[in-house]
């Protein structure tokens, strides 16, 4: 299982459990927080466009009142903020908002080389598989 899931591999098998598909519960080890990686590609996208949600929004297809959703429960199963603010504006990364944005980078890395090999395997398959019309004519002869 570790050639196959190496993400799982490096985390344990009970820090990275499927909840929906493409979703994963990712357990922090040390503080025993869990979050959705969606909230992590959040953290990443709101990161990516200058600390700008509603910019962040439109660029990952989301809503603005959803993504800040996000961003609230991540911040709350960490136990600490993420972006310093301002009123209701986003200034900056917090110290341990940089930290966790800088392994977030990592994890959605690991998470893209997975559905990239998951890909490669579909594409195995279905090359290895014979075609639809094979199978009625062997169940028919």
């Amino acid at each position: 299982m570790a050639a196959r899931f190496p993400l799982r591999a490096a985390l344990g098998p009970s820090a990275f459990r499927p909840i929906l598909p493409n979703v994963f519960l990712i357990e922090v080890l040390d503080g025993g927080a869990d979050f959705a990686d969606t909230q992590l590609r959040c953290l990443i996208a709101i990161a990516d466009a200058g600390m700008n949600i509603t910019v962040a929004a439109r660029r990952i297809n989301a809503t603005q009142p959803g993504l800040s959703k996000q961003l609230r429960q991540l911040e709350d199963e960490l136990g600490f903020q993420v972006f310093s603010r301002r009123g209701k504006s986003l200034e900056g990364l917090t110290v341990p908002g940089a930290q966790v944005l800088s392994r977030a980078h990592v994890i959605a890395g690991q998470a893209a080389a997975i559905r990239a090999l998951a890909n490669g395997y579909r594409r195995d398959i279905r090359r290895a598989a014979p075609p639809p019309s094979e199978y009625h004519l062997a169940a028919a002869g």
